[in-house]
């Protein structure tokens, strides 16, 4: 018998320094809220990428940066 590996929905990035992903990838990857991902980028630790007004993407190697750092504050809280 063998075991089969459980699929992610999302395969993990690759470390292309050019590759772009898009916001809900990015939560996704993080576990994070969209409020979230938003500080993240007003505190300067994901800078996203413009493609258009509305369509931000972000770097595969920031987020992969973040997730090996421990999350770079993710689950801090902001002080209001």
């Amino acid at each position: 018998m063998s075991a089969t590996k459980p699929t992610r929905k999302n395969p993990p990035p690759q470390s292309n320094p050019l590759q772009l992903i898009t916001r809900t990838d990015v939560m996704e990857l993080l576990s994070i809220s969209r409020s979230t991902l938003h500080r993240l980028v007003q505190r300067g630790v994901l800078n996203p990428v413009s493609i258009t007004s509305d369509c931000p993407r972000y770097r595969v190697v920031e987020v992969e940066q973040l997730i090996l750092s421990g999350g770079g504050g993710a689950t801090e809280k902001v002080a209001s």
